[in-house]
């Protein structure tokens, strides 16, 4: 039975791996994830160790290793970033590495205009030995192992107290052959997201965010939902995905240097996956690794 859904599931990555990037819910802390103009956005360096176990329980369910870390180069002016994934579901297993750098310039009075480009490379592999397959089927002979480039942009309109950005971190879609079939590694993907923060009270705050998800050929997913934050020093909050899905999100600054966050989810409707639930841990880092850099500002976005 362990074959046959794993063999359901590399099936469904083939058909599905272009239309969606692997899942995150942590671009609410860290929007470097999901946009290269946010690289350097602080004046520090932001680092960044999110794991996320989707549909946990489910045999060959996905789960992501994020490797992340940006830095400002010129006080508010350049930034610079390198984001590592990597990303398992059945019996395939992607490597997306990705370098940032980005730009800003003043528009008006305390807002900024940021661009940002990245490049690198995805590896793409799959081994079907552990699957339950017939001896003569033409598509599962061989494992599959393909390393292919990609190049990425953004644009992020910042200013004190909200942000909104809009990204296309995969500008090309990129195939592989085998045989006599075509298989689409990744599609181009964009990206728009924004937050704003907003004081309710003495020391406390409320950050509605959105992110919504395109994908050529593909129906349109969206986030929505708000965390409170309560005297700098913790945030919690819930969100919904397309409405199928449901969430809490939690962060905790240790200090100055250490935040801890988690993310739980669970499916509101009556889909396939609606016993299994998702968890997401990420420790961000911030340290002074240039001489003008600051740990101990405080930072909404």
């Amino acid at each position: 039975m362990k074959k046959i859904i794993l063999l359901l599931l590399t099936l469904t990555h083939f058909i599905c791996f272009a239309q969606q990037d692997p899942l995150y819910t942590q671009y609410i802390n860290n929007p470097f994830i999901v946009n290269a103009a946010v690289a350097g956005l602080h004046n520090n360096f932001n680092g960044n160790i999110s794991y996320r176990s989707q549909w946990q329980g489910f045999d060959g369910a996905p789960e992501t290793w994020l490797f992340s870390g940006s830095f400002s180069l010129k006080p508010d002016k350049m930034g610079a970033g390198l984001n590592v994934m990597r990303d398992r579901i059945g019996t395939s297993n992607t490597t997306d590495v990705q370098a940032a750098f980005s730009y800003a310039i003043s528009i008006a009075k305390n807002k900024k205009l940021h661009f940002g480009m990245q490049a690198g490379f995805v590896n793409f592999k799959s081994d079907f030995s552990s699957l339950n397959i017939a001896p003569n089927d033409p598509f599962f002979q061989e494992n599959i192992s393909e390393m292919k480039p990609s190049l990425g942009a953004g644009v992020l309109l910042t200013a004190d107290s909200w942000i909104l950005g809009f990204s296309a971190p995969r500008m090309m879609r990129v195939t592989s052959q085998i045989d006599e079939t075509t298989t689409a590694l990744f599609n181009q993907q964009f990206f728009f997201h924004g937050a704003y923060v907003l004081e309710i009270a003495p020391r406390y705050k409320v950050k509605p965010f959105t992110l919504v998800r395109l994908a050529p050929k593909t129906k349109a997913s969206f986030d929505i939902g708000a965390t409170v934050i309560g005297v700098d020093k913790y945030g919690v909050g819930l969100f919904t995905r397309n409405f199928h899905t449901a969430g809490l999100n939690t962060l905790l600054n240790v200090s100055d240097a250490i935040r801890v966050g988690y993310v739980f989810e669970v499916p509101i409707r009556k889909i396939a996956s609606q016993s299994f639930v998702t968890h997401e841990f990420t420790l961000i880092l911030r340290a002074k690794a240039l001489r003008f850099h600051d740990i101990e500002s405080i930072n909404d976005f």
